[in-house]
């Protein structure tokens, strides 16, 4: 094993943290030589972010040394790469998380990086991901389905599975990745704790159904991870409604093994506290339900919210002792 190399001698996008542009490698490879994925000696490949300046020389290749245990990567799926973010417990673990985001969200909004980092440090490898067709995946926006979705479940599942022997997997999200996460957990016994956050449930009815199908598309924008003054605009096909109809939580849940963990808003007006209970009482023992005042849909814009909610999701997971 060679001796440190000193910043000059890397690339230069490589010693600035940018975005390591060199062909894709599997972190497993680095893995299975060196140590488990947790030592987070990555080989350079496409699609990884450097957030740390440490690194050193192992034969001949270089290989980052992450500090702050966080990677970015690209998981294939069958409509072309998933992008996502993985924080790594500072320990050797066997428990993996998965987060989901809401309709059109970003993998990078602060409610669902805020509950990484407090997973992360209770031990949980978190990955976080945009399902296909949004943000920084691959695949078009026609791609957006629940169906697919939950395709992108499994393909990220298979590829953290093959990284390491996960034996306790909680699958979780917020809004619309709450509801996938239970569609998915009815179908897949593997997981291990379910966590629902002011989930949606059955398909879209009403006033917004009759104008999405007579117009043909919806036309939602959301703001930029990094800019909320700054938005983005997505077009989303009548065919999302079609394909969402084939699924409903509150039926579902009945089929769900692993313990369930379901979270409402006291203010949400967008996904009701009613609503939620509506699943819960559907869904097996254990479960856990609560309300959480003063908290509605969209607390991500509010950051002591953010701290609150994801302090009262701890208690609620601890209390199923996972």
């Amino acid at each position: 094993m060679g001796g440190e190399i000193p910043p000059a001698d890397l690339p230069a996008e490589v010693a600035s943290f940018a975005e390591v542009a060199t062909e894709a490698e599997s972190t497993q490879a680095g893995a299975s030589q060196f140590g488990s994925p947790r030592t987070n000696l990555l080989r350079k490949f496409n699609g990884v972010k450097i957030f740390s300046n440490r690194h050193r020389q192992l034969g001949n290749e270089a290989f980052i040394e992450i500090d702050m245990n966080i990677a970015k990567t690209k998981i294939p799926s069958t409509k072309g790469n998933l992008a996502a973010t993985i924080n790594y417990p500072k320990k050797e673990t066997d428990r993996l998380a998965i987060l989901c985001p809401g309709y059109l969200d970003s993998k990078d909004y602060k409610h669902l990086v805020g509950l990484a980092g407090v997973l992360s440090k209770q031990g949980y490898t978190v990955v976080r991901f945009d399902p296909t067709g949004t943000w920084e995946s691959e695949g078009g926006i026609s791609d957006y389905t629940t169906t697919q979705y939950i395709d992108d479940i499994k393909n990220v599942l298979e590829y953290m599975l093959k990284q390491a022997d996960y034996k306790q997997i909680l699958l979780g999200g917020h809004s619309r990745g709450g509801m996938v996460s239970i569609l998915y957990a009815a179908r897949d016994p593997r997981i291990s704790l379910v966590l629902g956050i002011m989930p949606s449930s059955g398909p879209m009815q009403g006033q917004r159904r009759e104008k999405w199908k007579k117009a043909g598309i919806s036309i939602s924008s959301r703001d930029l991870p990094d800019n909320k003054n700054e938005k983005r605009e997505f077009r989303v096909p009548f065919d999302h409604v079609l394909d969402r109809d084939q699924y409903d939580a509150i039926g579902d849940v009945r089929e769900v093994e692993a313990p369930i963990v379901l979270v409402a808003g006291e203010l949400d007006d967008l996904v009701l506290p009613g609503d939620v209970r509506e699943i819960f009482n559907s869904a097996n023992e254990p479960k856990r339900f609560l309300v959480i005042p003063g908290i509605g849909h969209d607390y991500r814009h509010n950051e002591s919210e953010v701290a609150m909610v994801n302090e009262k999701i701890l208690e609620q997971l601890n209390s199923m002792q996972v």
